[in-house]
């Protein structure tokens, strides 16, 4: 092996334009792999509700209503009643008539009919009858409250539909009566209204686009500081945060509402706990592991708490494929940035967990592995010594690099040649003792891609140029050797 302490200065540029390479290389694959781990579809948090039984039915909005004593029996009565889908005209005709009993009667029945058979030609049926300018209007009579909770519930719902059917709602205003709904002083009313935003927010990009520049992110990040200990709320508010965030337009700028977002889903994964709100924060996050928006993951209670929940994907990891995913994401994200970030990913030993991840049988998980490993292998020789010094990470790559999965294969070599730039002499000593030659040697004497040659080239060349610091004035550069002695020259 060689031995020498010297280290010449090391070329910024270079390490620069190769950082380059690899960004370039891999965007359209990144891409892919996003479109894969990330549904967009609404439902995909299914936020159902079933009828409420009048033991745990709360009536706190229907305080101040001189007619709250003769309502909430009748209330009561049609909540835990049977309702009829057949009955639908009748229910539909109810919330047209002047009597306020007919009005609770009629919207109670539909909002169950929605809740239950919630499928589309229902919808279409309510949207075809013009029954939605009334339901609208119920759901804004703060005269009586229980009218506009079931009429909120019924809007929600019907924002489940095709996106025809949610653009029939957009253009009749909805989205402005749910963010005032939205700040509603009742959490019940306030819970429907949010899940109404995020339904229309998960349709689709115009749709998302359209939550975005409204009211809604500044309401829902009051709400979200104003109901911060109830569980619910912060689970329907972090879905469309997420919502907002995961379906993002290939070339939007920086937005500072993106980063206010971001930063209230931050630290709604650090406090929280309900697996609904990690899950929808995580997948709100990849996107946006970029740029300016890096420096707001780059918290070490975060990194820990992201840590845990890796860790406890691992058992059941078949079920947990687009979380991972996910967690990846956001991890290599931060390792293509700074190296002050890096170290932080480090630190808080994530480097242990991703060596216990090498162990999963999917290739697609294991590229994403040999991603983030090539982000930290072209960094500081501290985190190339860190990452070389996990038990057993190093031995997977090199496993990786023979791989017959043509791209696992080559994001493992892209690993190695770019630990090929450390300048410390004991971790190039181990990749030799690894079998660094021999793999060179296996792809530049067969016919595989041009840029896994390039790459191969490209580390032979920097390993020519660090030997020859180490090299004795008038001596033989001994690496140069070693490849005349094992037929890499040839």
């Amino acid at each position: 092996m060689f031995t020498n302490e010297t280290t010449p200065t090391e070329n910024k540029s270079k390490e620069d334009a190769l950082k380059q390479k690899i960004t370039d290389f891999r965007k359209d694959i990144r891409k892919q792999q996003q479109r894969e781990l990330i549904s967009n579809r609404r439902f995909m948090n299914s936020k159902s509700y079933q009828n409420q039984p009048v033991s745990n039915m709360q009536t706190d909005h229907m305080a101040g209503n001189p007619n709250a004593a003769k309502l909430l029996p009748k209330i009561h009565e049609w909540v835990q009643g049977e309702y009829d889908v057949a009955r639908l005209n009748e229910y539909i005709a109810a919330i047209n008539a002047d009597d306020i009993y007919q009005q609770h009667f009629g919207i109670i029945n539909i909002r169950k009919i929605l809740c239950n058979n919630n499928n589309l030609q229902t919808i279409q049926e309510i949207i075809d009858q013009n029954a939605v300018p009334r339901i609208m209007e119920m759901a804004t009579n703060d005269a009586e409250r229980h009218l506009q909770l079931e009429a909120n519930w019924c809007l929600a719902n019907l924002a489940g539909g095709t996106s025809e059917q949610t653009q029939s709602l957009i253009q009749k205003n909805v989205i402005d009566v749910l963010i005032r709904l939205s700040a509603s002083e009742f959490p019940q009313i306030a819970e429907q209204a949010i899940w109404g935003l995020g339904n229309i927010s998960g349709d689709s990009l115009e749709f998302r686009t359209l939550v975005l520049r409204s009211k809604a992110p500044e309401v829902l990040l009051n709400v979200y500081k104003r109901f911060e200990a109830n569980t619910t709320i912060v689970t329907h508010v972090t879905w469309v945060f997420s919502n907002l965030c995961r379906i993002r337009g290939e070339k939007e700028s920086f937005s500072p509402t993106i980063k206010l977002i971001l930063e209230a889903l931050v630290h709604a994964f650090i406090t929280q706990s309900h697996p609904d709100i990690l899950e929808d924060c995580i997948m709100g996050f990849c996107k946006y592991v970029k740029n300016k928006y890096i420096p707001i993951f780059c918290r070490s209670e975060f990194l820990i708490k992201l840590k845990h929940f890796y860790c406890s994907l691992f058992s059941n990891w078949q079920e947990n494929l687009a979380k991972l995913s996910a967690v990846h994401a956001i991890i290599g994200g931060v390792t293509s940035s700074e190296d002050i970030y890096t170290d932080m990913v480090i630190k808080a030993r994530f480097l242990t967990d991703l060596a216990q991840a090498t162990h999963i049988n999917n290739d697609t998980l294991l590229r994403e592995i040999c991603w983030i490993c090539s982000n930290i292998a072209i960094g500081t020789d501290s985190q190339t010594t860190a990452f070389l010094s996990e038990p057993g990470l190093i031995d997977k790559i090199f496993e990786f690099a023979y791989s017959s999965e043509e791209e696992l294969s080559k994001e493992a070599v892209w690993t190695i040649c770019n630990l090929t730039k450390s300048r410390v002499v004991e971790n190039i000593n181990l990749l030799f003792s690894k079998g660094l030659l021999d793999l060179f040697m296996k792809y530049l004497s067969s016919e595989f891609d041009n840029k896994r040659i390039v790459l191969i080239l490209e580390a032979i060349i920097q390993l020519i140029t660090f030997f020859a610091g180490l090299t004795p004035e008038g001596a033989q550069n001994t690496f140069v050797a070693k490849m005349v002695e094992t037929g890499i020259a040839e």
